[in-house]
């Protein structure tokens, strides 16, 4: 996971579950999807951020995007809004859900 997604990851989830959606992002939405490879680093890291940003804060909801990008990571792209630029997901920049809006860790 590239340090930008990091960061993305620590402004949208609680400090509690970093460690939890770190493990998700590295095992089952990164390299692994399928066809992702042709897109390098930069491909995976929209990927991973268009599933960061579809959960807004809740890990059923970043499960559900990983499980989308895992059959097909563009409907993930496409949900997220960063489908028609690779460079947008740069520009994003999520907030922090509300204390009583989070899932338990």
């Amino acid at each position: 996971m590239t340090p930008f997604v990091t960061s993305i990851l620590q402004q949208t989830f609680a400090q509690p579950q970093w460690a939890a959606v770190t493990e998700m992002l590295d095992s089952e939405c990164s390299g692994n999807l399928p066809l992702i490879e042709s897109q390098g680093t930069n491909g995976i890291e929209r990927v991973q951020c268009a599933a960061l940003k579809i959960s807004s804060g809740s890990m059923q909801r970043l499960a559900q995007a990983i499980s989308q990008a895992q059959v097909d990571w563009r409907d993930v792209l496409v949900a997220a809004g960063f489908a028609n630029d690779a460079t947008v997901h740069l520009q994003w920049k999520p907030e922090l859900p509300s204390p009583g809006s989070l899932d338990s860790p």
